[in-house]
């Protein structure tokens, strides 16, 4: 979990760790058919693509998917069904980020960029006994954690220290005082906030209200389970999904959409093969040229899918290049003639 930063670029997402009990071909061989399949979940940011066609047929290869492996000694042990305790190795496998984009393409799955937003998450109970009190409690946050890195979210811990205590009270938090949440949250510089407040009824049920504030909008959901464990991860999950929905990025079936951007301050050499490495380097970019230079503007074409909404919004959360935005509501931004205006 993260403390105190905004969008950040996973570097694990085609990487696992598994616990083995030999170095066969295999046991290999069916640790990277369940390692293949957490894969395709992060990527694509789907959590069930278990019973797509494309998806099973791949499952069955899953070491063709696989670019390199080594195993790491553990102390860990692994228990077997009949209560056999076996040493255990730590099996390490990387994929192919080629081989599961074009598996996503043929799949129809979407493609969730490894530049994610970085959710701070703040958590409210309420009890008989402690009454409303304001959860700090690390294996709460661990089981967050846990949940949010089988999908691929950046979760951040607040600090609870005594700034967080004056800033933002039991009561402001299970409110959902929009305001003062947004206040205390402001020296994290998260890119989302996602506030968590639950109880539990006397039946043993659980039930708890979320709301997830980013700025492509708020959203309220609510959550009824039988642990506490199935109401946190089902609050991670849903969370997930909604980033997915906003940055996935869904093949196309009809070519690349042209996009025409104009980046300015672009003054020194290194700047433009920054400027031109970053756009073409953009998961939703297929191409990207070089179109027009004056002075230090550069006028870009863009190939892109997935929309023009979304690739300002993965511009906005990389902060690489500032602005995006046209305030001609009478040309389509984006366009030859009114292009996407950026900073460098």
């Amino acid at each position: 979990m993260v403390s105190g930063s905004s969008a950040e670029t996973l570097t694990d997402l085609y990487e696992t760790r598994s616990l083995v009990t030999a170095q066969s071909a295999a046991v290999r061989a069916q640790a990277a058919k369940e390692s293949l399949l957490s894969v395709v979940v992060k990527v694509s940011g789907q959590s069930e693509v278990d019973q797509n066609p494309f998806v099973q047929q791949a499952l069955d290869n899953a070491q063709n998917y696989v670019l390199q492996f080594s195993y790491e000694s553990t102390d860990e042990r692994i228990e077997t069904e009949d209560g056999e305790s076996l040493a255990a190795t730590t099996l390490l496998l990387t994929f192919s980020s080629q081989s599961i984009e074009a598996l996503l393409r043929q799949a129809g799955l979407p493609l969730w960029p490894a530049n994610r937003p970085a959710v701070l998450v703040w958590l409210v109970a309420d009890d008989a006994t402690q009454g409303r009190y304001t959860v700090s409690e690390p294996d709460v946050y661990e089981q967050l954690s846990q949940t949010a890195a089988t999908r691929g979210l950046p979760l951040i811990r607040p600090l609870f220290d005594l700034q967080d205590q004056i800033a933002l009270d039991p009561d402001g938090l299970w409110n959902l005082d929009e305001a003062t949440i947004d206040a205390a949250s402001e020296r994290y510089a998260a890119d989302a906030v996602f506030v968590g407040r639950y109880t539990e009824f006397s039946n043993g049920r659980w039930r708890g209200d979320w709301r997830l504030s980013h700025k492509s909008g708020t959203t309220l959901f609510q959550v009824d389970a039988s642990s506490l464990d199935e109401l946190l991860s089902d609050g991670i999950n849903r969370a997930t999904n909604r980033f997915a929905e906003l940055f996935g990025i869904v093949p196309s079936r009809t070519g690349t959409v042209p996009i025409y951007a104009e980046v300015s301050g672009v003054e020194l050499f290194a700047s433009y093969k920054k400027v031109l490495d970053y756009l073409a380097g953009l998961d939703m970019v297929r191409t990207a040229e070089l179109m027009q230079i004056e002075k230090d503007k550069l006028v870009f074409s863009l190939g892109i899918e997935g929309g023009l909404p979304l690739l300002q919004d993965t511009i906005a959360l990389d902060k690489v290049l500032l602005g995006g935005s046209d305030n001609n509501q009478h040309r389509l931004p984006g366009s030859r003639y009114i292009p996407l205006g950026f900073r460098e």
